[in-house]
């Protein structure tokens, strides 16, 4: 038994050894630790602010978004206002040149056409009235 354990001094000089690594190795692991923790707290901070410029971002993209649809709807609802003004005032023209082509005809027939023939163009002209009618409204 004797013959396996080492003298003391070599303990001695083995743990003195082992307290010289101690000794710088410590410092270090204590310092790659407080490193380790303010890269993971800097991390956080980006996190942080990745977050807030995303939530931002993404708020800004929505504002913008209503912002161009309320637009979009604007017009649409001024190119419908012109459309509707357009049909009002065809339907008056259309009006108007009815009226227009009655007066030139009862003209037409006072001065060209003889007493005789005006009862045949009336009933000419209400065919094609009725005909010019039926037309528009199809």
């Amino acid at each position: 038994m004797g013959k396996n354990i080492p003298p003391i001094a070599e303990k001695v000089k083995f743990w003195e050894e082992q307290d010289k690594i101690n000794q710088a190795v410590i410092p270090r692991l204590i310092e790659m630790n407080e490193s380790i923790k303010n890269i993971a707290m800097q991390l956080g901070e980006v996190d942080k602010k990745i977050a807030f410029s995303e939530s931002r971002t993404k708020k800004s993209i929505k504002e913008d978004l209503a912002k161009s649809i309320d637009d979009l709807n604007s017009r649409i609802a001024n190119i419908e206002g012109n459309i509707k003004s357009l049909d009002e005032s065809t339907s008056t023209l259309k009006n108007n040149l009815i009226d227009l082509k009655l007066e030139v005809l009862s003209k037409l027939n006072v001065v060209l056409f003889p007493e005789k023939y005006k009862i045949i163009i009336y009933i000419t002209f209400l065919i094609s009235l009725i005909s010019l009618l039926i037309s528009i409204f199809n």
